[in-house]
């Protein structure tokens, strides 16, 4: 599954096409893989992040068996992409978010309160008891 969040962008600043393995980015960055050769093949209108989430999860499993005495926390951040946070939540991960929105998109994917972590340095009193409230220490 590939999992994708796109942005507007004004017409005047699109470009026509997008990277594929025959090209010359794709040739600096090494082959894509089959399910992002793919998907680039659909041109998308405009820019946008795709990540295979079967990587996502690979990439987890080895932190996992690394550092298999360490809680692993994923950045919300980092991106917030629903599919993302649903993958690594289904696997056991825990959770660093920043913002309400980050801790209510945890929330609402089944991400037990033990399980994450208001990390915000900056945080408003209001947002801290926004997130005690549903359980977050």
């Amino acid at each position: 599954m590939i999992s994708t969040v796109t942005m507007p962008v004004p017409p005047e600043l699109q470009r026509i096409g997008a990277p594929t393995g025959s090209s010359p980015e794709a040739a600096k960055r090494g082959q894509l893989p089959p399910k992002i050769e793919q998907f680039f093949s659909t041109l998308p209108e405009t820019p946008c992040l795709a990540m295979d989430l079967s990587v996502v999860r690979d990439k987890y499993s080895e932190l996992r068996k690394h550092f298999s005495d360490a809680a692993i926390y994923y950045a919300v951040k980092a991106n917030p992409a629903k599919d993302v946070v649903f993958a690594l939540a289904a696997m056991g991960s825990s959770f660093d978010v920043a913002s309400p929105a980050e801790l209510v998109l945890c929330l609402s994917l089944g991400v037990p309160p033990n399980r994450i972590s208001y990390g915000n340095t900056i945080k408003k009193a209001t947002d801290i008891a926004y997130a005690f409230q549903r359980g977050v220490n």
